[in-house]
Parts: C-alpha cells; sequence; structure tokens
C-alpha cells in the first residue's frame, strides 16, 4: 500500500491510499495506522441504484415479504439517498469496519426523533465477528472519523425499542457546539490498561 501523506500545522494528514492499484480517500490514525473509505453503503452490498430502487431488489434488501406494501418511490429514494451519504471506513490492519453517515429527523432509517439536530451515527463491527469491545479503541475511532471535539452515546434501549440482530457497535455523535448533560466534567487517564488502578 502506497499512502500520499501532508503535512499541516505541525500535524501528519493522510490524504490518499493507493491499493492494488486503486486510489482511496484515507486518514491518518495514531492508533490504526491508516483507515481507508473504500465504498459507500450501496456498494458495500454489491447494489446499483437501479437494483435498489426496483420493487424486487427493494425487498431483498429490507428482507420484505411479497405481501407487505412497499414504501412510496419518494421514500424508497430517501433509503437510497442515506446508503448512498453512508461511508464504509475500513482499518488498514483489517480489525475494524466502520461505517458513518449524519443522520436528522425524516432521514434514512428514522433514527433521529428531534428536530434541528444532526448526529453522526457510527455502526462499528469487527472483521471476524467478535463481540469483545475495548472501549478505548472505540474512543479513537470517534476521534478518527468524527473528532476529538465531539462527544458520543451509546444506547442501552428500552426492551421495547432494542435492535438486536448481530455483533455491531452504534455510537450516536453530537454535533460540536453540543455537550451532554451528563458525565465526568474533569479527565483522568491511566495508560497502563487500569493494571495498578485502586479496586
Amino acid at each position: 500500500m502506497q499512502v500520499n501523506k501532508k503535512v499541516k500545522d505541525n500535524s501528519l494528514i493522510v490524504e490518499t491510499a493507493v491499493i492494488d492499484g486503486k486510489t482511496y480517500k484515507a486518514k491518518f490514525s495514531r492508533t490504526f495506522g491508516t483507515w481507508i473509505l473504500k465504498c459507500n453503503g450501496l456498494a458495500q452490498h454489491g447494489l446499483t441504484i437501479k437494483e435498489f430502487m426496483s420493487e424486487q431488489g427493494f425487498r431483498k434488501f429490507y428482507k420484505m415479504p411479497k405481501g407487505v406494501p412497499l414504501p412510496d418511490r419518494a421514500e424508497r429514494k430517501n433509503q437510497l439517498n442515506h446508503l448512498l451519504e453512508t461511508e464504509c471506513w475500513y482499518d488498514i490492519e483489517g480489525k475494524y469496519k466502520v461505517t458513518k453517515v449524519d443522520v436528522e429527523q425524516g432521514s434514512g432509517p428514522r433514527v433521529v426523533h428531534q428536530p434541528n439536530l444532526v448526529m453522526t451515527w457510527l455502526s462499528i463491527r469487527f472483521m471476524d465477528n467478535s463481540h469483545l469491545c475495548d472501549w478505548r479503541e472505540f474512543q479513537e475511532i470517534k476521534n478518527d472519523l468524527c473528532g476529538k471535539d465531539r462527544e458520543a452515546v451509546e444506547i442501552y434501549p428500552r426492551e421495547d425499542r432494542l435492535v438486536d440482530e448481530q455483533n455491531m457497535f452504534h455510537l450516536w455523535v453530537l454535533p460540536k457546539d453540543i455537550q451532554f448533560p451528563f458525565g465526568f466534567m474533569l479527565p483522568s487517564t491511566i495508560d497502563d490498561n487500569g493494571t495498578n488502578r485502586k479496586k
């Protein structure tokens, strides 16, 4: 892999990476080396726009039985735009795949329920489909793909809102100018993986 680097304000910025002759957008990571933007949310499923918008393709994608009525074309276009705007990032070591997309009320799968709020939705999965997560690595994923100055949360929902279909973790990232009205206010970190922390 060839990585094209650029230094700005004494910080290392990775702009592109060439893999097997193909150029991808890329980001530098102090933890994961490099993130590669390989495709959008539609391409990751191997679908074309025409296939997705067709009745057969839409039903197959959402696993909709034939008896269930399809959404109208405007709603299907809304779902299509959501997939086209979704970025699929892979770390160069092959451990994580992260999809990233900005969502607001009325967009995509309707996961934002408040008007005038645009959040970034990160879906994190392990490439080997394992499920044991490392909080510090998830923090670095948030920092790498959304920025150190944004806060994120993982939701443990009421049972009547539970979605648990596969080993995937969802981080909901607030805009830069919004902070959660709870949580610690002063930073405190230990770099020894907690072996010397008080019990």
